[in-house]
């Protein structure tokens, strides 16, 4: 399954269209805030500048849609376990891998990556190998 070719390509007559059209909002969006530059927190009035607040709301709302779907196929499926997986991991490799839907990434880390990472991934590739 690859999410990136296939999201591109869906039509609004899909049964999981506003999964991956959330999705696609979402990567966007993502890509937008990690070119921001960096911005000394000790200079903002809140936890993020109003730039990186602006898209975080996009990239927010999104992950409602997302996750207020019902997922009619695998890849909707798999698209709601990618933003679930990317709400656990902690580190920047892993957050750019969660976001680009990155199984091969997250599968060579193997027992370094947390259990409930783990479980993720494997529903993800039971979901791949459904479509095979």
């Amino acid at each position: 399954m690859n999410i990136t070719s296939t999201s591109a390509s869906i039509a609004n007559s899909d049964p999981d269209a506003a999964i991956f059209n959330a999705w696609n909002r979402r990567q966007a969006a993502s890509r937008d805030y990690n070119a921001l530059p960096f911005a000394d927190y000790e200079d903002c009035h809140g936890a993020y500048t109003p730039e990186e607040q602006a898209v975080l709301d996009i990239i927010d709302a999104a992950e409602e849609e997302i996750r207020s779907s019902i997922a009619a196929t695998p890849q909707g499926i798999a698209l709601q376990l990618w933003v679930a997986l990317h709400a656990l991991v902690t580190q920047r490799d892993d957050d750019r891998a969660a976001n680009e839907a990155d199984l091969e990434y997250f599968e060579h880390k193997g027992e370094e990556a947390d259990w409930n990472v783990r479980m993720i991934v494997a529903a993800i590739r039971s979901l791949q190998n459904m479509e095979a």
